[in-house]
């Protein structure tokens, strides 16, 4: 994976950004042929890339895992320099905490995030198969109005028609036969999305 290249960052943008990335770690998704199998790999080489030549600070990323608190969400951390290290502690299933299928009470600390830093355009990515136990009225409504931008990134399951037909979410589809590297691709789009120079390898491109 270290290998894999997604493109070229760009240069860090005159504004900030802080970048969310929030993972399903229920059954239905860590059992199995996981991405699916790598999906903490992919995104942490998309992190590592998209900071690697990032030391101007307003670069942020958190992590957080469904069920939040968990013992491996991170908050807003600069992706380059010498903190961009506590990001890798979040990209793993966490050992603490209830491996369950409800969005909410993490999005809803990721909202709290986004207002707290309003001087940095957000983007919130969410990686699960959205098989979710919330109940009524259904989170996407509430993912959608997310205060930035929001990716979907629909792991194992085909995307359910709320997703795909909501205009203010992004859908990316990950299912067993996706070619390596296309999840990592879509949360290095997320992250360096608005830099100047930015270019992307798409498909099977991402392979070294």
């Amino acid at each position: 994976m270290s290998r894999i290249r997604f493109g070229y960052p760009g240069s860090c943008p005159p504004a900030g950004r802080l970048t969310i990335l929030l993972f399903d770690d229920s059954a239905s998704i860590s059992t199995g042929a996981d991405a699916i199998g790598g999906r903490y790999v992919e995104a942490g080489a998309a992190l590592e890339q998209a900071g690697g030549q990032c030391r101007c600070g307003r670069e942020l990323a958190a992590i957080l895992h469904f069920g939040a608190p968990t013992s491996h969400d991170i908050g807003p951390t600069p992706i380059g320099g010498p903190e961009a290290h506590r990001l890798r502690r979040g990209l793993r299933t966490p050992v603490h905490g209830p491996a369950v299928s409800l969005l909410r009470p993490s999005l809803r600390i990721a909202k709290a995030y986004a207002r707290a830093h309003p001087r940095h355009a957000a983007t919130l990515v969410v990686l699960s198969d959205f098989q979710l136990d919330d109940g009524p009225p259904g989170p996407i409504e509430e993912l959608a109005d997310f205060d930035g931008d929001v990716h979907a990134i629909v792991l194992r399951s085909a995307p359910l028609p709320a997703l795909v037909e909501e205009p203010r979410i992004d859908v990316t589809a990950i299912g067993y036969d996706t070619v390596l590297g296309t999840l990592g691709a879509a949360v290095f789009a997320a992250i360096t999305a608005g830099r100047p120079g930015r270019r992307l390898r798409t498909g099977t491109e991402a392979r070294p």
